[in-house]
């Protein structure tokens, strides 16, 4: 059985009894299902972290930013996103790949765009382990996730094609925030 499986539980569930007003944090860390993590095998590569302090660390500064209005916020944007996902996964795989010539409104445009400059800049903060400038960077999708839901663009569009590209938009926000964590299952 191995052991950083169980501490993972663990610390996650830590920010609740600190007095977080979250209720539910989920890291994104993969671990094998009986809990052995073998680098040999190349499982500490790829987003699976199993530096327990650096895991600590995150799970501290998402606690600090998940209690933020800015956290609070970017938690209900991305909720809003999962909801369509979650809906239209039901029926089939939904793609992140988004082909740039389908847009045409000026709210895709802009969560494109900001998508696009914000995907690099994450992932450059959490390689280098500055988890509190990731989430800021994250932070800054709200604007424009609420002004494509907001917006009057209609995600599920007649149009397949237009409608998989919009709904694909929406999983890049849901994989840019899941380098973080899955801000879909935390309650709020």
């Amino acid at each position: 059985a191995g052991l950083i499986s169980p501490l993972v539980g663990e610390m996650s569930a830590k920010p609740t009894e600190r007095g977080s007003s979250s209720a539910s944090h989920e890291l994104p860390l993969s671990v094998p299902e009986d809990g052995d993590i073998s680098p040999a095998r190349g499982e500490n590569k790829g987003g699976l972290n199993d530096n327990l302090l650096d895991i600590a660390r995150r799970v501290e500064q998402l606690t600090v930013f998940l209690d933020s209005d800015d956290g609070k916020n970017l938690v209900a944007g991305t909720k809003r996103a999962a909801n369509f996902l979650n809906a239209e996964e039901k029926k089939g795989v939904v793609s992140a790949d988004i082909n740039a010539a389908l847009l045409t409104l000026p709210e895709e445009l802009a969560l494109h765009a900001a998508i696009i400059a914000t995907e690099p800049k994450v992932a450059a903060s959490l390689l280098r382990g500055d988890y509190s400038l990731a989430m800021r960077e994250l932070a800054g999708l709200k604007a424009s996730i609420y002004g494509m839901l907001d917006g009057g663009v209609q995600v599920n569009d007649p149009d397949p094609a237009i409608r998989a590209n919009r709904l694909a938009l929406l999983k890049r926000v849901a994989l840019a925030t899941g380098m973080i964590a899955d801000f879909s299952k935390i309650a709020g």
